[in-house]
């Protein structure tokens, strides 16, 4: 999967398109004028007036799109590669996890993604990273 987003974005959704990629130890791609290939499966952050909104995933037989509004700024930090679990109640944890391409625990991990009724939480190593509310 790569993390890209939409034409011409602004710096908010860059950072967060590189914040995500980062978290989930993936490639960031600045798209530019470039197309996106169907072949492979495309994570795109798209805006509405300069404001991140919403998550469009693409792969050869589907798109798949989460709405969300950002809570706040993302926390850019250097990360180490690592893959993070989803957490969560099922039927919140259960979409995210698919997704994202992600696999639940209910044990805590050093990355997760927080899946509660109404939010997503990413979280490293128990520092908040990024807030989305859904």
């Amino acid at each position: 999967m790569i993390v890209t987003t939409s034409r011409e974005p602004s710096a908010r959704t860059r950072r967060v398109a590189k914040t995500l990629a980062r978290f989930l130890s993936l490639p960031y791609v600045n798209r530019g004028k470039q197309s996106l290939r169907d072949d492979e499966i495309w994570m795109l952050v798209v805006e509405n007036h300069g404001n991140p909104q919403g998550f469009i995933k693409r792969t050869p037989e589907e798109e798949i799109v989460m709405n969300f509004t950002l809570s706040g700024e993302p926390k850019v930090k250097p990360m180490k590669k690592m893959v993070p679990v989803v957490q969560g109640i099922n039927e919140e944890a259960m979409p995210v996890a698919r997704f994202f391409d992600l696999d639940t625990s209910e044990r805590s991990a050093p990355r997760a993604i927080i899946a509660v009724p109404g939010s997503i939480e990413f979280v490293d190593e128990g520092v908040p990273i990024m807030r989305l509310k859904v």
